[in-house]
């Protein structure tokens, strides 16, 4: 790397004042604009978008500002931050910003990383036209991409050291009694702006000694291209060992197959990269880093076939979700990129690395784009998964009680809850009339709380299909039966039986916990309509309807009777203590 790979403007102080101000200035406008916003009001979703407006304007312009092309850079942080603005306001806001909404804004971000070391190349070479991405410098834009990447470290490490500074000031001046400092590092208004000037003085100061990044991009890239054989020896023994344990392992080790595999390719391109440098003389000299870096490349396309196959499994068997499609479009950037390092590895074999540096540039513009697509409303994957989810319900291949009624509503967005609506006018059968109602219905906030209800009626149905009522099938009071569900008696029992009869104000359950576990019971009374335990009620709690002889209607439930007993018992206030006594007191023992 030389200094001819980007320009550099050592002698611009005034650079450091004006983005420590804008910092100021953008910090002090961010707390006007977010400190009485409320995420419910239309309103502050503006304000919520105009402050991301304004920071990712803040951040991208200190990031490539130049001398003497100062409205340039102006303006593409501007559409940097038009862009986040439009994702934001999109999406609802910071509260709405899960999901579907908060991958956009991730797409948002990678498309001005991305296109801010692209802009800064193609402004060094004084913006020539029209704009092609194979015209490009290399080593600019792997330069600057590394730069602004370490820049985006250091000047958060500083801005850290500098609030540390102040609260320890803070806390010093009150060790004298002057409260002055620490009452103003307490308050956002002037926390928020600080942190804003020291960003921006941050920037402008390292980027007039980018020769320093400049060195440190290097070490890093240096130490990272030693890591390069360890991991291309580690997948090559990974991919040469498939064939004799096959893909099943993969599917039954984790569900995480898909996300592990994309993390090691994109760990294996950074790798990579590093040791083939961005110009010759920066390529890896050593014999095994050469080696480790093509065991890299070659492994990557094996590694995407596989995520592939892996993504195919779960959509075939559970159908297209946003999840779903985001896995599917990180899978096609990652297949991408090995296919063209494998073509590259193919066509160069150990001279391969000019062709991946300009493959590179191709990839990255063409990432940059697909990003910039994603994070506009363009594609709705909402709509896309609706459609998949119904043509599913539809045809049978997943039943009403199976499918995710929940996600319709909470993860689907607007097309999701449309689809809800069409379900409970126009289903096909009943049932899918029935539930989609009932999903429209919950007052559940998110889908956590949709499925604790889910959850709540299936264990009530459960205790249901579990409980013999004697001396005849009745139903039980919603008090008692709310009382039986919280104690779980009955959910797991092998055998449950209620003796109860309607009006009575008693009620016994009789369960067994296990085939040879001895039975249990527990008796649960009555008063004003209120059922509570019978061991937490006065036994003189209230008047009580004799119980009925037991007949019993199946012939092979065991036979359950009530009987009157005499015994002794201590009560303190009312509360039996300790065990039964005997009816007479046991004669002492002569001596």
């Amino acid at each position: 790397m030389t200094d001819k790979t980007r320009p550099l403007n050592e002698d611009w102080p005034q650079r450091a004042w004006g983005l420590a101000a804008l910092g100021a200035i953008i910090g002090l406008i961010l707390y006007l604009l977010t400190d009485k916003a409320s995420y419910q009001d239309v309103l502050s979703v503006w304000r919520y978008a105009l402050a991301g407006s304004l920071l990712t304007f803040g951040v991208t312009f200190a990031f490539v500002v130049e001398r003497k092309r100062e409205l340039a850079c102006a303006a593409f942080a501007a559409v940097a931050a038009l862009l986040v603005g439009l994702v934001i306001q999109s999406s609802g806001g910071p509260d709405a910003m899960e999901g579907w909404e908060a991958w956009r804004m991730f797409c948002a971000v990678v498309t001005i990383v991305i296109a801010a070391p692209l802009f800064q190349a193609w402004m060094a070479q004084d913006f020539p036209r029209p704009f092609r991405p194979g015209r490009l410098s290399y080593p600019q834009v792997h330069d600057r991409a590394w730069v602004n990447i370490l820049l985006w470290a250091a000047c958060w490490l500083f801005v850290g050291i500098v609030m540390l500074l102040g609260f320890l000031l803070g806390e010093l001046f009150r060790l004298i009694g002057i409260q002055f400092v620490h009452k103003v590092m307490s308050e956002t208004a002037f926390t928020i702006p600080l942190a804003g000037a020291s960003f921006g003085a941050a920037a402008a100061i390292l980027r007039d000694r980018e020769t320093i990044l400049g060195t440190l991009q290097t070490v890093v890239r240096k130490v990272l291209s030693v890591l390069a054989p360890v991991l291309g020896i580690a997948l090559a023994v990974f991919v040469l060992s498939l064939p004799f344990t096959g893909l099943q392992p993969l599917w039954d080790a984790t569900k995480a197959t898909t996300p592990i595999l994309l993390t090691t390719m994109v760990a294996a391109v950074i790798l990579a990269n590093a040791a083939i440098g961005d110009a010759p003389e920066d390529e890896a000299r050593l014999g095994l880093v050469r080696w480790g870096v093509m065991a890299l490349g070659a492994a990557l396309l094996p590694l995407g076939i596989i995520a592939a196959i892996s993504t195919g499994l779960r959509v075939s068997q559970y159908g297209l979700t946003p999840d779903r499609l985001w896995a599917i479009v990180f899978v096609g950037v990652g297949c991408a990129f090995a296919l063209a390092y494998a073509v590259m590895l193919v066509r160069g074999r150990a001279g391969w690395h000019p062709l991946v540096r300009k493959a590179n540039i191709w990839l990255a513009s063409g990432l940059c784009l697909l990003a910039l697509l994603l994070s506009t409303p363009l594609l709705s994957f909402n709509a896309i998964s609706v459609r998949s989810q119904l043509a599913r319900l539809e045809s049978g291949s997943v039943s009403p009680d199976k499918f995710s009624w929940s996600a319709m509503r909470f993860e689907f967005g607007t097309p999701g809850r449309d689809a809800l609506k069409a379900l409970a006018a126009s289903g096909k059968t009943p049932d899918i009339r029935t539930r989609a109602t009932q999903a429209l219905a919950v007052k559940a906030q998110d889908r956590w709380q949709y499925s604790n209800e889910e959850a709540q009626f299936g264990s009530r149905q459960t205790l249901s299909e579990n409980i013999i009522i004697l001396p005849k099938r009745v139903q039980l009071p919603e008090g008692l039966f709310e009382l039986l569900d919280q104690y779980g008696l009955c959910h797991e029992a092998k055998a449950c039986t209620v003796l109860y009869t309607p009006g009575a104000l008693e009620a016994i359950a009789v369960w067994k916990s296990c085939d040879t576990c001895s039975p249990e019971s527990r008796a649960f009374v009555a008063k004003k309509a209120d059922w509570s335990d019978r061991l937490k009620r006065d036994a003189d709690g209230g008047p009580r309807l004799p119980m009925p002889p037991i007949t019993g209607e199946n012939a092979s439930t065991p036979k359950i009777e009530v009987r009157a007993i005499t015994r002794r018992q201590v009560f303190v206030d009312g509360e039996p203590v300790g065990d039964t006594l005997p009816l007479e007191p046991e004669e002492p023992d002569q001596i």
